[in-house]
């Protein structure tokens, strides 16, 4: 009765919903078997972050290589500069 309006009572209703089934889940499959499952999810989902970060780090010096390779390549292309560098 705390919450007058429906907009902060939803969070309240979906977090009492959320433990209701996790609860049923427990009660028919057996704590030991969900708890197997949750090490397992948990463990598919830090390998998938692990190759995120590979790639993520792979794209960034791609990406900074290939940005300082065109502002180099743009930069002796400008005659002025490039008649200073043989001159």
């Amino acid at each position: 009765m705390t919450k007058k309006y429906i907009k902060r009572a939803k969070d309240d209703v979906g977090l009492i919903f959320t433990a209701y089934n996790l609860r049923r889940i427990i009660n028919i499959l057996g704590f030991k078997v969900f708890q197997r499952f949750l090490k397992k999810l948990c463990s598919h989902f830090f390998e998938y972050i692990v190759l995120i970060r590979a790639k993520i780090k792979q794209f960034k010096k791609t990406y900074f290589f290939n940005k300082i390779f065109t502002f180099y390549q743009n930069y002796l292309k400008n005659p002025y500069i490039y008649s200073k560098l043989t001159a």
